[in-house]
């Protein structure tokens, strides 16, 4: 095991730098971030009624072994003639229309967040996490919907994801059927995250702005891992961040009065968190790092 300390903790509505970001490679002297690689479009509609609308491709060929994130963004509708609702709030028009009609929307990449009168959809519980939306890494040899990085319904309805290249291009299709209802496009983009050592945080919340979901976040308010904003008065959180390292094993524990109060595993990302911490007394915390 090799012990780290975090970036920066949050308690008591202030960040204290507690020692050091460990960076586990030497980074050169220059500025360098996430690259956007493209962006392109998937329409949900289609007159072919295959069960799917799409695939659509990326110009980029995703190198097998590096990670990329993905964005998804836009809203569609799977139901014509949109007057009625029974659920939810549709919103008034597409993100992104389809070229043929545009209308009353309640779906998103992840979500079906309002549905039209008389749709079978209508007896259950809103939102609905849907997997209609599906890639493939492997030359549409397999295709699976893809875990976005925030569980959450997202009210602007953009999704991150971070995928890992198999040597081919990225492709995209919707499930449904029938496609000619629909409409409705979803903005895809890539970046390359291979060369990143960007661990910039725009909103001082203690997510870096590539993990961040909710990068506005107002001075002195905690967030939890994805950087939204939490109501707790006692809470410790921070993120270790090693260059090249997708998933980082190990775990971080919480140092009050010379006792060990708190131990907490580390996320997939490096993230952490403590939830009882008392503000009146200095702490410090140890990340350790497994090692193969």
């Amino acid at each position: 095991m090799k012990n780290y300390v975090c970036k920066y903790c949050k308690t008591n509505n202030k960040y204290l730098l507690v020692i050091a970001l460990v960076i586990f490679m030497m980074l050169p002297n220059v500025l360098c971030a996430s690259e956007k690689l493209e962006e392109f479009y998937l329409d949900s509609y289609s007159n072919k009624n295959i069960g799917y609308s799409g695939p659509v491709e990326s110009t980029s060929v995703l190198i097998d072994g590096n990670d990329y994130l993905l964005i998804v963004d836009g809203t569609i509708s799977v139901w014509r003639s949109w007057v009625y609702t029974c659920k939810g709030t549709p919103e008034e028009n597409a993100k992104y229309p389809s070229s043929h009609v545009d209308g009353k929307v309640g779906l998103d990449p992840v979500y079906i967040f309002a549905c039209k009168s008389g749709s079978s959809t209508c007896k259950h519980n809103f939102p609905i996490r849907y997997m209609s939306f599906q890639i493939s890494l492997d030359n549409q040899r397999t295709w699976f919907s893809p875990e976005p990085l925030s569980e959450e319904l997202n009210p602007d309805h953009v999704y991150k994801y971070k995928i890992t290249g198999k040597g081919f291009c990225l492709y995209a299709k919707f499930l449904d059927n029938p496609t000619s209802d629909n409409y409705g496009k979803f903005k895809i983009e890539l970046q390359d995250l291979s060369n990143s050592c960007n661990y910039v945080d725009s909103d001082n919340d203690g997510v870096i702005d590539d993990w961040d979901l909710c990068n506005n976040t107002p001075s002195g308010y905690f967030t939890d891992k994805n950087g939204c904003h939490l109501i707790n008065d006692s809470l410790v959180s921070g993120f270790l961040y090693i260059k090249n390292e997708s998933s980082i094993k190990g775990s971080a524990m919480l140092i009050q009065s010379g006792e060990l109060h708190q131990k907490s595993n580390l996320e997939s990302k490096g993230s952490f968190y403590f939830n009882r911490v008392d503000n009146k007394k200095p702490f410090s915390v140890i990340i350790r790092k497994q090692t193969e």
